[in-house]
């Protein structure tokens, strides 16, 4: 499996590149977890102060990268296909449809 099979980018031989908006929910979740299991991890007494620092750089990272994911799992299964090359989080979430949004929105 490839870094595109893993995130959802699932490469086929006759045509276009799809995507598996499941798949890459599912790994959203993942890193979400990651993320999670390391915040919680953060504050133990026998904590190396480096390796804290890192952690303090990679959860935000990983959630920003998580988020990313999400969202274009979401544009992928409203357009039945490729969801836009952006890294920008904010136009990634205008360009979904409006129910999506409000659905996104009233779950913070």
């Amino acid at each position: 499996m490839n870094y595109g099979e893993s995130v959802g980018m699932l490469d086929n031989k006759n045509s276009e590149e799809t995507w598996d908006a499941d798949l890459m929910i599912l790994n959203a979740q993942s890193l979400q977890g990651v993320a999670n299991l390391l915040e919680r991890n953060r504050n133990s007494p026998q904590s190396d102060p480096v390796l804290m620092w890192g952690i303090g750089l990679a959860v935000p990272v990983l959630l920003g990268l998580a988020t990313e994911i999400a969202l274009k799992a979401w544009q992928s299964r409203e357009r039945k296909g490729k969801p836009d090359r952006s890294h920008d989080l904010l136009k990634l979430f205008d360009n979904l449809e409006k129910p999506t949004r409000m659905q996104l929105g009233a779950a913070l």
